[in-house]
Parts: C-alpha cells; sequence; structure tokens
C-alpha cells in the first residue's frame, strides 16, 4: 500500500525545485509554530495563521498565491478566509497537492514556459 506524502514532504520537495526554477519569486512562512513565546514574537511581527504557503509575482505584477495540501487535506477555515480576501483583489489562489499540480498551476499563470518538445 503507498502511503501519500505528508504537507511537510510535499512542501520540502516543492521547495527544493523552486530552488531549480531561478527566474520564479517565492516566498514562504511556516505558520505551525504559532504558539508560545515564538508564536507570541511572530504575530506581533505580522505573521497569521490562514496565510498562504508560497506567494508568487506573476507576469504583469499580478499576485498568485498557493496552498500545499497533502493528499486528503483541506483547508482551514483562515485559509478560506485568506483566498476570499486576496480573490476579492484580484489575486489568484489555488490549492496543490502534489508537486506537479504546483508546476502545472505556475505554467498555467505564466510564471513557467512550457517545455519545447
Amino acid at each position: 500500500m503507498k502511503v501519500a506524502p505528508s504537507e511537510h514532504v510535499l512542501h520540502c520537495a516543492v521547495a527544493e525545485w523552486l530552488g531549480y526554477q531561478r527566474h520564479v519569486v517565492w516566498w514562504t512562512v511556516d505558520q505551525t509554530a504559532l504558539h508560545g513565546r515564538h508564536g507570541a514574537t511572530l504575530k506581533r511581527k505580522g505573521v497569521r495563521a490562514g496565510v498562504a504557503d508560497l506567494h508568487f509575482v506573476l507576469p504583469g505584477g499580478r499576485l498568485g498565491c498557493i496552498e500545499l495540501k497533502a493528499e486528503k487535506g483541506k483547508q482551514t477555515p483562515t485559509q478560506v478566509e485568506f483566498q476570499t480576501n486576496i480573490a476579492s483583489k484580484g489575486a489568484l489562489y489555488a490549492v496543490c497537492k502534489s508537486l506537479p499540480e504546483v508546476e502545472g498551476t505556475l505554467k498555467g499563470w505564466g510564471v513557467l514556459k512550457e517545455r519545447a518538445a
């Protein structure tokens, strides 16, 4: 029986892959530690729950955000709220559950070029 990768494993794979995409602008914040003294410090610095895992500047200056989820993962209410908020301002948002989905999303948004056959 094949075990689906965790969100952490997916996130690491995407970060490694993006490291090879030199023309891609991306950003990520680990929000799992928003508790205790460190969490309080992060909150004071403006880190908020629900913000997408990856942010990209798209051609033309538009914002695109990707939320990474494990195969059976679902968005939290704060993630849905973030999605609704930025989409209402014209940003693009996608939930991706695999590296091929991330690559396809970025190609669809014009961030990555299709490879010539």
